[in-house]
């Protein structure tokens, strides 16, 4: 991905990271992807009073990609979280296996910090090495 595109992308889950509903936890994510058609869909995670059903940032977006357009191709992810220089926000294991019902393995991941450091550049295949693929079960 080259730099203008990461900053717009960056800029964007930034915004939506600031819209985080996270009155208990305070860890608030903001994410960006971008489709093949080229949109930009953005989403923030929002709590609930068990913290069971919370909704991811990545699944936010993923939520308005289909609502807007429906199933389209994820080529760019970007997380932005808390920002540690130890810690960094990766994708849970709910929101790979979502990503990848809408994109290849070779989709690009990049964790960033509030400033813009980037702590992680991986593909979906880097961090879901044996996905559970349904096609590989239905005849």
């Amino acid at each position: 991905m080259d730099q203008d595109l990461f900053k717009k992308l960056f800029d964007a889950a930034l915004k939506a990271r600031g819209n985080s509903y996270s009155p208990i936890s305070k860890y608030m994510v903001g994410a960006a992807i971008r489709t093949k058609t080229g949109n930009i869909y953005v989403g923030t995670n929002a709590e609930d009073a068990a913290l069971n059903h919370t909704i991811h940032a990545e699944q936010a977006c993923i939520a308005q990609m289909v609502s807007i357009e429906g199933r389209q191709e994820i080529t760019e992810l970007v997380v932005v979280a808390n920002g540690d220089d130890e810690l960094f926000c990766t994708p849970c294991g709910h929101c790979r296996q979502l990503l990848l019902e809408f994109s290849p393995g070779s989709l690009e991941i990049y964790s960033a910090t509030p400033e813009g450091e980037i702590k992680l550049k991986a593909t979906l295949n880097d961090l879901l090495p044996y996905p559970f693929r349904i096609e590989n079960f239905i005849k």
